[in-house]
């Protein structure tokens, strides 16, 4: 017997949501990458707001979908202005889990472009122009965690680079402006050699008990409390000597610039399970917005 489709919502927040043929081809999109994961085939429910300002009065009755997608090419809101700005950030507080894609053109966006909407708070770019097969591993990535999908472990590759630092704590490195921590990635103030978009990166990072630091604040977020319960026992008591993983580099700033320093912007693709309720606690504890930050 065959099960009935399960339904998930999507919210379009722009022109897009009253194309179909937009409709359509996103469809087409999430249906490539989560054929083969539990839970699928879903059925896929959209809903639309025209401009970002109605999302206030939207939320008062919804509860936040399980995808988000800006369109913000409508002209009397470009993307810089402060309304997209209060979108990311209210998403972003009241559900830290939520996946955010900004509609962008066909033509490639600028870097600058691309680092402005990770910092606010989104969760990537997407041209739905693009092959079906292009988008499928960044979309199952980011909407496992909302989607409650255990999504199979990638294979451990050999990296490209290596950065290994040795931190008092993510406190201390932020204020220091060696590290920063975002819900999908984190800011290196590293450039290595021949470093290209792209490429992966195999970052450790370790915390010394030499160094004076305190370790972090304790997190008293229920959501984490409770991915972090999902996760099992066993990690719910291990407390991270270091932070091991893989990254995928996603923009590159090789020298200083506008008051913000050099250094690279890493994806997670794989982090151990210890390190990973680390920066758990740390983004809850700190209220962080920026799913990659800029600095």
């Amino acid at each position: 017997m065959t099960l009935p489709a399960r339904t998930r919502e999507i919210l379009i927040i722009g022109p897009a949501q009253n194309s179909p043929s937009f409709k359509d081809k996103l469809s087409k999109h999430l249906n490539n990458s989560f054929h083969d994961l539990p839970g699928a085939p879903f059925h896929w429910d959209f809903q639309g707001l025209g401009h970002p300002t109605q999302l206030k009065s939207f939320v008062t009755s919804h509860e936040i979908p399980l995808l988000v997608v800006l369109d913000p090419s409508e002209s009397t809101h470009p993307p810089e202005s402060p309304e997209w700005d209060a979108v990311c950030s209210g998403l972003r507080s009241l559900d830290p889990l939520a996946c955010i894609l900004v509609l962008v053109p066909a033509t490639s966006p600028t870097a600058a472009l691309g680092i402005g909407w990770l910092d606010r708070g989104a969760s990537g770019l997407l041209n739905i122009e693009s092959p079906e097969s292009s988008t499928a591993d960044a979309l199952r990535d980011m909407l496992s965690q909302p989607l409650r999908v255990k999504v199979p472990r990638k294979l451990r590759v050999n990296a490209t680079h290596h950065i290994q630092l040795q931190l008092a704590s993510l406190e201390q490195a932020l204020v220091a402006e060696t590290l920063n921590v975002g819900l999908g990635g984190i800011f290196v103030r590293a450039v290595p050699q021949n470093i290209a978009i792209g490429d992966d990166v195999e970052f450790v990072l370790e915390f010394s008990a030499q160094v004076s630091g305190n370790s972090g604040p304790e997190n008293n977020n229920p959501l984490v409390n409770l991915m972090n319960a999902e996760e099992g026992s066993s990690n719910s008591t291990q407390i991270a000597d270091s932070i091991r993983g893989l990254g995928k580099v996603v923009w590159v700033r090789s020298t200083a610039q506008n008051g913000v320093p050099e250094g690279i912007g890493l994806q997670f693709k794989d982090v151990d399970a210890a390190g990973f309720k680390k920066i758990q606690e740390f983004v809850a504890s700190h209220r962080i917005k920026a799913f990659i930050p800029k600095s």
